[in-house]
């Protein structure tokens, strides 16, 4: 699966299912960039999605220099980066 059809493919999910997409991604170890809704324009962030909080609905993601919370109910689309993480 392309990392396009992918994509499409969670945007489409409920959001219930994400956790599975999300455990799998983890557990790969891809690399995603991962874009948010804000007040003012769309923020993406690029790193390895490590953490999934059910209880607060929200993903961590981090890269070599920083770390970031992210909502679930803020993500607007989350795309792999085909190479997994070393």
């Amino acid at each position: 699966m392309t990392s396009l059809e992918w994509r499409t493919d969670f945007l489409k999910m409920h959001p219930g299912d994400w956790d599975q997409s999300l455990n799998t991604i983890m557990s790969a170890k891809l690399e995603s960039v991962v874009t948010v809704r804000t007040d003012r324009e769309d923020q993406t962030f690029q790193g390895q999605i490590t953490l999934l909080d059910k209880k607060q609905r929200q993903i961590k993601i981090e890269n070599d220099e920083e770390y970031s919370w992210i909502l679930l109910d803020d993500i607007v689309d989350i795309s792999l980066i085909e190479e997994p993480v070393q």
